[in-house]
């Protein structure tokens, strides 16, 4: 709809209109009067800018039209609602975030063949836009993931081997990836944080029988994967180790690491079963540093009474947590390492623990002729077997005489609930080392390999390749993430923003007609963060593929 100004007929009056143009049954082009605003010298007498304000009426009249149009073209198709599958739009953001790391033109530079450099790319966006709804090794997707609002540009049958063509240069796409994705948001700090966790992975492809000789064991990949990350959090690399690295082979990495990222010193931070003496110790000779697990229960004494000692705790309020910190040296391998060691304890795994312990005992006192050594770690610890038969040995259960450690069971619930952290970065606050320690773990849960035989596992992790493939499509969508909670001031977790663009649906009820799930809030933040909005109940196909190409041009 718009404005018109005509010239009356019978005098000289200009008379002003908001008309709107149609088709008549002849498909010739008319126009008819919407509304009649009076005298043009009238209107602008009152108000010189009424003629601009009737022309954003017209603006709103037309979309107001629009709108019943759409409802009446909804009435007529509800019909056929039920036949069309709900697809997700919200994938519009991650290929956006994915554009915008300009990883097509770094291929370009290193790969001549045009079309290898599209099938890569292009493999690349399909695996980070499915990871980016559910990590590929999540046994809750059960194989199934949201269909997208149409195809856009895939390989037919996307397979992690392609992405393997790119482990030549992994190392300098990555940082490639960081210095674009963090451009303007610099971290100058020289310390970084490495992140290392365990997996493994089943590498019998599904539908196949290993061999009878093989065994469980025989068929699983382990491997240790290390996130690199600066002060901010922000992925700078990641890194693929196989089973039985050796510490030389780690120290080599890492001082890789250094020179490619301008780095003074990497803390790594891992659990207890990764950090190793031998790697502790190399780590302080050679001026980097950690953060590991340490063990409680099976420490020295000397250690369990600083533990047990309660001056210095700090409780929260409702008395279910406490932690202290305090400096001791240790002597690991040939290095006396001063170390900070921070103690926590929670009434829930105190709890969890005795009850366990408990359990095992008193099936044992019920049930003492099930007993077998070492098959109950909990009852061996305080149950002492003593042999009463002539030839030791060979008794009978009925001949066995037991006895119950009831100072090593009262020291041990004692130290229930108690876990300890050790670091050499002795100026960093204790709430920054327990959150690295978190971080880490919560790495490790976000990519636990699914059950095998479970439907739905992913037929991708076949080969140690395939593995590594994997891994640098969980940084890429790391990388995303973290950039998309960048651009929103860090007001949601990297969670919600991805159930957001997850629950971004919308469902064809017919003549290209789309019906849209209505989006909370952070949705529509995510728009003001693009720039863009599309705060709507219906869109047409157009109008959904108009906004595609807005929010993948936003960026």
């Amino acid at each position: 709809m718009f404005v018109v100004i005509k010239k009356s007929k019978t005098s000289k009056r200009e008379l002003v209109y908001i008309v709107e143009s149609y088709r008549d049954e002849n498909q010739k082009i008319r126009q008819r009067i919407i509304k009649k605003c009076g005298e043009l010298s009238e209107l602008t007498a009152n108000d010189p800018d009424a003629i601009e304000k009737l022309r954003e009426e017209a603006k709103q009249m037309t979309s107001e039209a629009s709108s019943k149009e759409v409802e009446l073209s909804i009435n007529l198709s509800l019909s056929n609602s039920k036949s069309s599958p709900t697809v997700n739009y919200g994938f519009f953001f991650v290929e956006s975030l994915y554009h915008s790391l300009k990883v097509e033109q770094f291929l370009e530079r290193h790969f001549e063949d045009y079309a290898t450099v599209k099938k890569i790319s292009t493999t690349l966006k399909y695996f980070v836009i499915r990871e980016f709804f559910v990590p590929l090794t999540n046994p809750n997707t059960n194989g199934v993931y949201p269909p997208l609002f149409t195809n856009p540009d895939f390989e037919p049958t996307p397979t992690l081997s392609t992405i393997g063509q790119i482990m030549d240069v992994q190392s300098d796409l990555q940082k490639h990836i960081y210095k674009v994705a963090n451009k303007g948001h610099e971290c100058y700090d020289r310390v970084s944080s490495f992140d290392i966790t365990s997996y493994f992975f089943n590498s019998v492809k599904k539908g196949k029988s290993k061999k009878s000789s093989e065994s469980a064991m025989d068929s699983m990949i382990f491997v240790q994967v290390g996130f690199l990350f600066d002060r901010y959090r922000n992925p700078q690399a990641c890194v693929v180790f196989p089973d039985g690295t050796s510490t030389e082979d780690l120290m080599l990495e890492i001082s890789k690491l250094k020179k490619k990222y301008n780095l003074d010193r990497v803390v790594i931070t891992c659990d207890r079963g990764f950090g190793s003496s031998s790697t502790l110790s190399k780590l302080f000779e050679s001026g980097n540093g950690y953060v590991v697990g340490r063990k409680v229960k099976g420490a020295n004494r000397e250690f369990q009474e600083a533990i047990l000692d309660e001056q210095g705790y700090k409780w929260n309020d409702a008395g279910t947590f406490k932690f202290k910190s305090f400096k001791t040296e240790r002597m690991i391998g040939n290095s006396l390492i001063p170390e900070k060691v921070i103690a926590m304890w929670t009434s829930h795994n105190a709890a969890k623990m005795k009850q366990m312990r408990d359990k095992n005992i008193v099936d044992f006192l019920s049930h003492p002729e099930n007993y077998r050594m070492g098959t109950m770690p909990d009852t061996d610890r305080y149950v002492k077997v003593h042999d009463t038969s002539e030839t030791p040995g060979e008794t009978t259960i009925e001949q066995n005489f037991f006895s119950f450690d009831s100072e090593s069971y009262k020291r041990d619930v004692a130290l229930d609930g108690y876990y300890a952290l050790a670091t050499t970065e002795m100026d960093i606050p204790e709430s920054v080392v327990i959150k690295r320690f978190h971080n880490m773990q919560k790495l490790g849960k976000a990519y636990a390999p699914p059950d095998p035989d479970m439907p739905g596992t992913p037929e991708e992790l076949w080969t140690y390749d395939d593995v590594r493939a994997y891994f640098f499509i969980s940084y890429l969508a790391m990388v995303m993430e973290r950039k998309l909670e960048r651009m929103l001031d860090y007001k949601y977790t990297g969670e919600q923003l991805r159930d957001a663009i997850n629950n971004a649906t919308c469902k064809n009820i017919g003549q290209d007609i789309y019906d849209l799930a209505k989006q909370p809030e952070v949705f529509k933040d995510i728009e003001k963060a693009f720039g863009v909005s599309f705060d709507k109940s219906y869109a047409t196909l157009e109008m959904l593929r108009k906004f595609r190409k807005e929010v993948i041009n936003a960026l």
